[in-house]
């Protein structure tokens, strides 16, 4: 789980990464391109997420974590195509509303304050 963790957080900070440089945003190919790869991460990890069994502790923590990754992974399909038909910085600047990357932080939080180490 830790590791897993660690890889999806690292692919979102990738994707922060595509705005920060020089305060413009990377072109909208290499943008469209990350947000894919990001999708593959996020639904790769969605997959393993329903293979784990957590403690009966954070049971419903977990199951909120697993929805908001699939939830985000599906999101971004908006993301994308907002992307591609007009202002890349301002699609990007979505995510931080997107309904999944605000139950994975919940879910994430949850579970880190009940004393697991989930990686992120």
């Amino acid at each position: 789980m830790k590791q897993l963790g660690a890889q999806v957080g690292n692919s979102i900070q990738q994707i922060g990464n595509l705005i920060v440089v020089n305060r413009t945003v990377a072109k909208k190919p290499q943008v469209v391109r990350q947000l894919r790869r990001l999708q593959v991460v996020l639904r790769n990890a969605a997959a393993k997420l329903a293979g784990i069994t957590p403690p009966a502790k954070i049971r419903k923590q977990h199951e909120l974590l697993a929805r908001g990754v699939r939830e985000y992974a599906q999101e971004l399909t908006r993301v994308i195509a907002r992307v591609q038909a007009g202002n890349a910085a301002r699609a990007l600047s979505l995510i931080a509303t997107l309904k999944g990357i605000k139950d994975m932080t919940a879910a994430s939080h949850a579970i880190k304050n009940a004393g697991f180490d989930i990686g992120t």
